[in-house]
């Protein structure tokens, strides 16, 4: 096809039509926009500038900020998930750094395990209490801000001795924005232009961050994301942002689809990357019925909150993608057989 224009419209109208079917399979919809990204950028060799990737990554950095800020976080959360980012981290990094992958490929599998899925969690909640209900919205919530800071750190080039330097300058960049959002919002707040004043404000963010080259540039919009949502401290903005949200996690979704490498499928690889994905999964249930158990003191309540958050991150699909395209990974088996095991 001779217009990208042209291949575009066909993943589009495709992505919608795989979205409903997805959708009333009870499986998550933007599964069918990755998926008909993936199937249109192969058929029509279609190839995604990197510049349009980076921006969509930069607003999706941005709306997993604001849905941090938005959340109350709960203790049992932050008790669950450092027990189960230690024990995931440990034993994917050990397995696949055994199997002779490097140490950052290896931590890159590692970073994808670490979050379960929001949209699942959501739905799989609906019938449980009000507290059950905050613990796993506030446990998917903080896993996809380990998720997301993990993965920019290792993107940004990060190392072992830099690391407390660079979280310590994220630190205080979030501190003194949060206060510049917090007195510049009573000029804005209500008008038609706050939000893009945000995003305008996320991308100077990137460009700091970029600048001093402390972490992934996105991770400067992850903060500006953060820091609007608690400025907006009454949700004025609230219901325009998550208009925005959806469209820029479909547009996301499906230009990582386009990215998608597509060698040989390597069967090894990808049950490995199965294997991973469950005993993930396995980890992450006890971990959650752990902490749960802690704060509610109730064993079958603990149990169903677990069970609303064992699976896998729909951010997870973009992980090996993005560190291909970031040269963090050079292996396009391992890419695509870890792609097509979260699937």
């Amino acid at each position: 096809m001779e217009s990208p224009l042209g291949a575009a419209s066909i993943a589009v109208l495709f992505g919608v039509l795989l979205a409903y079917l997805l959708d009333r399979a009870g499986l998550p919809p933007f599964l069918g926009f990755f998926i008909a990204g993936g199937v249109v950028g192969k058929i029509f060799e279609v190839a995604l500038p990197e510049i349009y990737l980076q921006v969509l990554i930069s607003l999706v950095a941005f709306e997993v900020g604001r849905q941090l800020g938005i959340s109350g976080l709960s203790p049992a959360a932050f008790f669950a998930v450092i027990l189960e980012t230690a024990f995931i981290v440990g034993l994917s990094t050990l397995l696949f750094n055994l199997i002779g992958f490097t140490i950052r490929e290896a931590l890159i599998v590692a970073v994808m395990m670490l979050s379960s899925s929001s949209l699942l969690t959501l739905k799989f909640s609906e019938t449980l209490p009000k507290e059950a209900r905050d613990i796993a919205i506030s446990l998917t919530t903080l896993e996809d801000t380990v998720l997301f800071l993990s993965l920019s750190l290792l993107i940004g080039g990060a190392t072992v001795e830099s690391l407390p330097v660079n979280i310590v300058v994220v630190v205080t960049m979030g501190i003194v924005s949060l206060a510049f959002f917090t007195y510049i919002v009573r000029f804005i707040i209500g008008k038609d232009y706050a939000l893009p004043f945000a995003l305008a404000t996320a991308f100077g963010f990137v460009y700091v961050v970029q600048y001093f080259n402390i972490a992934s540039p996105f991770l400067g919009a992850f903060i500006a994301g953060y820091v609007f949502s608690r400025a907006d401290a009454h949700g004025a903005h609230a219901k325009e942002a998550s208009a925005l949200s959806n469209l820029i996690v479909y547009a996301y979704m499906l230009a990582i689809g386009v990215s998608l490498p597509a060698p040989q499928l390597n069967l090894v690889f990808l049950a490995l990357s199965v294997g991973v994905a469950l005993m993930a999964v396995i980890i992450r249930a006890v971990s959650v019925f752990l902490g749960s158990l802690f704060i509610t003191g109730n064993p079958r309540l603990s149990a169903n909150i677990a069970t609303s958050t064992a699976h896998i991150s729909e951010l997870s699909l973009s992980i090996p993608i993005l560190a291909y395209n970031f040269g963090v990974v050079k292996n396009a088996e391992l890419v695509f057989a870890l792609s097509t095991a979260l699937c």
